[in-house]
């Protein structure tokens, strides 16, 4: 029998979660439009269905153009706005571990990738659904949307934080005759100078009592 565990996987599974703190299914026109001086304290994943809206930071400008997904991250400060509207699915997220460590800061500027408006829309309709599969459906299809979009930025590495470095163990099956034979060479070994000055100690209680 081999076995093999891997630390790092269940430490992952356990301990990492994607938190989405707001959420929305937004159609907007020129309303749509903020100025920031602080960063928000979460990212944001954007899924744009139509419209012309775009965001600006650190002077340059990203549209968001329909048929995509966009990751914010957090700790980015930016403008958004558009020339007439917004059509979007939206949510305002957190990828954190125990200790409450955001991974998405170490991100230092917006991600993108493809999502055809059919797979938008097949998200929208999981995230107006009452029903408890769809949901769950949802944030693993979030989780695997959101692993994509990080890919866009290689240099950047997802480091453990706060939890141990990966582990993979190999076991093989005990022995028993081998445990047994080393119970018993445990059992004849000789007294060393400690157990023997306890024992004369237990001894001597024993007289005096």
């Amino acid at each position: 029998m081999l076995l093999k565990n891997n630390d790092l996987c269940t430490d992952a599974i356990n301990n990492i979660s994607l938190e989405i703190l707001i959420s929305g299914y937004l159609i907007a026109g020129t309303e749509w439009y903020k100025t920031r001086s602080l960063p928000p304290h979460y990212s944001k994943l954007y899924f744009i269905l139509g419209g012309d809206a775009y965001i600006i930071s650190g002077g340059k400008r990203t549209d968001l153009r329909p048929g995509h997904a966009y990751l914010i991250p957090s700790d980015l400060i930016y403008d958004n706005g558009c020339a007439s509207g917004i059509h979007f699915l939206y949510f305002n997220i957190r990828l954190v571990n125990s200790s409450g460590y955001d991974f998405l800061t170490e991100y230092p500027y917006p991600l993108e990738c493809p999502c055809p408006a059919e797979k938008t829309l097949e998200l929208v309709s999981k995230y107006l659904s009452p029903d408890l599969s769809d949901s769950l459906s949802l944030k693993s299809e979030l989780m695997r949307i959101l692993l994509n979009l990080l890919s866009g930025a290689p240099e950047v590495k997802l480091l453990i934080r706060g939890v141990k470095s990966p582990r993979i163990h190999s076991r093989k099956p005990v022995d028993n005759h081998d445990d047994r034979r080393r119970l018993q060479s445990h059992l004849r070994r000789p007294l060393d100078a400690q157990e023997k000055i306890l024992g004369r100690g237990r001894n001597a209680d024993r007289h005096i009592h």
